[in-house]
């Protein structure tokens, strides 16, 4: 499995539509097979270029819904608000403990998704003004 990190200054970057540098690390069932940082263009629209480059699983921390909807619409899955040490990133993802509070943006204390990717959320449920449950 090919897994894509946006980085800035060794940490998760901020923002995934603006990053400029993404490390690259395919998994195999023995662990990091390989790890390869590069350079995003600028010209190339994010979302074909992590598909052309085999990217399966997209670990974030900020990203815009459209540029989520396209990479989910390209077959990628994202896990957005993440923060932290790249490597500390990459184990958790690993070992199945993203939900960590530790790798949570601030201000996500309550993360809607508990690292599963966003295209696999069911819908919220939203009250109404009646106080009844609605989007079921």
């Amino acid at each position: 499995m090919k897994v894509a990190v946006p980085i800035w200054e060794g940490r998760v970057s901020p923002v995934l539509d603006v990053a400029q540098r993404i490390v690259l690390v395919e998994f195999g069932s023995e662990g990091e097979c390989s790890r390869e940082d590069r350079r995003l263009s600028q010209e190339v629209a994010k979302a074909e270029e992590l598909a052309a480059w085999g990217v399966e699983v997209v670990l974030c921390s900020g990203v815009s819904m459209e540029l989520v909807r396209k990479l989910n619409g390209l077959g990628l899955s994202v896990i957005p608000h993440l923060c932290g040490e790249v490597d500390e990133v990459l184990t958790a993802f690993r070992c199945n403990r993203l939900g960590d509070q530790s790798l949570t943006m601030p201000g996500c204390h309550h993360r809607h998704d508990h690292g599963e990717p966003l295209a696999k959320q069911p819908p919220k449920r939203r009250r109404s003004a009646r106080g009844t449950k609605e989007g079921r």
